[in-house]
C-alpha cells in the first residue's frame, strides 16, 4: 500500500498564526487543536480538516458553486445548472464580509489553515488520489468558499420546492375541508412515548400514541433522574445520507484561556463545532421539513437573461440562460409543474 500520501499527524503550526498552534491526534482519529486566539484556533481546524477531507472540501465547493462538471463530466450538469440558477456561490461571495467580526475572523483563519495544508500537500505530493485521477490541483480556499459550502448544505436540506408546489396544487384542486385536513400534516401533541410511565400503565398491553417512520432527523433528551449515571443525555440524529469521504469531522477545539473547550462534529468547511459539547452544555440540531423559500408566478415584463457557461470535462461548454427578478430567479427548470401536461408559465 502506498502510504506516501498519508498526512503526518501531530504537529505544531507556526505559519501565519499569532502563536504556535498544536494538533494532537488520538487513537480514535480525532484531532485535538489548541491555540491562543480564535483565529489561530480556526487555522488549526482548517489545517486538520484539509489533511483528512481535502477531496471532500473540493467536491462540496464545486457542488455549491456549480463547477462539478468541469472535473466530473456531463453527469454533474444538472447539479451545476441548479446551483448556477440559485447562485449560491454568488451570494456567498457577497455575504461573508457582512458577517460579525468574530465570524469573519474565524472564516479567514480557517481558509488560511486549509491553504497551509494545500501548499504542503502540493509540495510534498500528498494530495488525495482523486486529484491525480482527475488531473488537476485545487485552487486556494477562500472565506467565501466556506459560506458557499454551508449554503449548499442548507439548500440540500431546505430547498423543498416540491413541498411548495404540492401545497399549491392541494389549494387549487381540493375542496376547502379536504385541503385544510391535508395541510394539517402533524399533530402538535403527537408523542412516541406514552405520557403515563407508571408500572400500572404497563400492566395491560397498549398502543402508545404517535409514530416514527425513521424518515426524518430528530433530537431527544433524557433527564439525569432517568439515567444510570445521574447525568442528562442529549442525542442528535440528523439523518444525513452516508457519504465517503464523510461530510462530518470529529474534532476537539481548545483555547489556552479555556474560553473555548468544545468537542464534537464540525461540518467540513465550517469554522466551529456544529454538534457537540463543552464542559457545561451539549447542543445538536435537526431539520424540519419546512421550505425556506417561496414560489411566485411572474406575470410582468422580465429583464434580459444572463448567460451562464458551464465547463464540461471532455466536452464542449454548455451555455444556458437565467432570468432573474427582484424575488429571485425564474425557477421553471427546477420547480415541479402544477399543470397536467407538465408545462410552466412562460418566463
Amino acid at each position: 500500500m502506498d502510504t506516501t500520501r498519508l498526512p503526518p499527524r501531530d504537529a505544531t503550526l507556526t505559519g501565519p498564526v499569532g502563536a504556535p498552534v498544536t494538533i494532537t491526534w488520538d487513537t480514535w482519529g480525532t484531532p485535538h487543536v489548541r491555540a491562543r486566539s480564535r483565529r489561530d484556533l480556526a487555522f488549526g481546524l482548517g489545517y486538520a480538516t484539509a489533511q483528512e477531507h481535502f477531496w471532500r472540501l473540493e467536491y462540496c465547493r464545486r457542488q455549491a458553486r456549480g463547477t462539478l462538471a468541469a472535473v466530473l463530466g456531463k453527469g454533474a450538469l444538472q447539479s451545476d445548472r441548479t446551483m448556477r440558477l440559485v447562485a449560491l456561490g454568488r451570494h456567498a461571495d457577497q455575504a461573508w464580509q457582512r458577517e460579525p467580526d468574530l465570524v469573519v475572523e474565524s472564516l479567514l483563519g480557517l481558509a488560511d489553515g486549509i491553504n497551509a495544508w494545500r501548499e504542503t500537500a502540493i509540495a510534498e505530493k500528498r494530495l488525495p488520489i482523486e486529484f491525480e485521477w482527475l488531473g488537476f490541483e485545487p485552487a486556494p480556499w477562500t472565506a467565501a468558499d466556506s459560506v458557499a459550502v454551508w449554503k449548499g448544505r442548507w439548500w440540500s436540506l431546505t430547498s423543498r420546492l416540491e413541498n411548495v408546489a404540492l401545497a399549491e396544487a392541494a389549494r387549487r384542486r381540493l375542496p376547502p375541508a379536504l385541503h385544510a385536513a391535508f395541510m394539517a400534516t402533524e399533530l402538535g401533541d403527537e408523542i412516541i412515548i406514552p405520557s403515563d410511565l407508571s408500572p400500572a400503565a404497563h400492566s395491560a398491553p397498549r398502543v402508545p400514541g404517535g409514530a416514527d417512520t425513521g424518515e426524518g432527523s430528530n433530537n431527544w433528551a433524557v433527564a439525569g433522574s432517568r439515567t444510570t449515571t445521574g447525568y442528562p443525555v442529549l442525542c442528535s440524529d440528523p439523518h444525513n445520507p452516508f457519504t465517503q469521504p464523510s461530510q462530518w469531522f470529529s474534532v476537539h477545539l481548545t483555547l489556552e484561556d479555556a474560553s473555548v473547550d468544545a468537542a464534537g462534529m464540525a461540518y467540513i468547511g465550517g469554522p466551529c463545532v456544529y454538534m457537540g459539547r463543552n464542559r457545561h452544555i451539549a447542543w445538536g440540531f435537526t431539520n424540519h421539513v419546512a421550505p425556506q423559500r417561496d414560489l411566485y408566478i411572474e406575470d410582468g415584463e422580465l429583464g434580459p437573461p444572463e448567460v451562464e457557461t458551464i465547463e464540461v470535462r471532455g466536452e464542449a461548454p454548455v451555455r444556458f440562460e437565467v432570468v432573474r427578478t427582484p424575488r429571485g430567479p425564474v425557477a421553471n427548470a427546477i420547480a415541479p409543474s402544477l399543470e397536467p401536461d407538465g408545462t410552466h408559465p412562460a418566463p
